[in-house]
């Protein structure tokens, strides 16, 4: 019973952080948030309270066996949030 809670436990961590990888990539650099003027922990408890809020709601892939695989899955996570962000700042910006 308690190594099934252990690993929903960290099954439900690992979503929330992969969650929280492209959405905090996506505010870092979305206009109005990514300014210099935001503070930084005002973009962190945004980009938390959503993963928490998120992350329940989509399908993740499985836990990754290898921290290679962990790594792969985290830069793609990130490189997705900073295209979602990058997008918004240039839709922006040709307005």
């Amino acid at each position: 019973m308690l190594q099934d809670f252990e690993q929903f436990l960290t099954a439900q961590a690992f979503g929330v952080f992969l969650v929280f990888s492209r959405i905090g990539s996506a505010i870092a650099l979305m206009p109005g948030f990514g300014e210099a003027y935001v503070a930084m922990r005002v973009r962190l408890l945004l980009a938390g309270a959503l993963s928490f809020l998120i992350a329940p709601v989509v399908t993740l892939p499985p836990p990754p066996g290898t921290p290679v695989e962990l790594f792969l899955l985290l830069a793609t996570e990130i490189g997705v949030g900073v295209f979602i962000g990058s997008l918004a700042r240039m839709a922006l910006n040709s307005l």
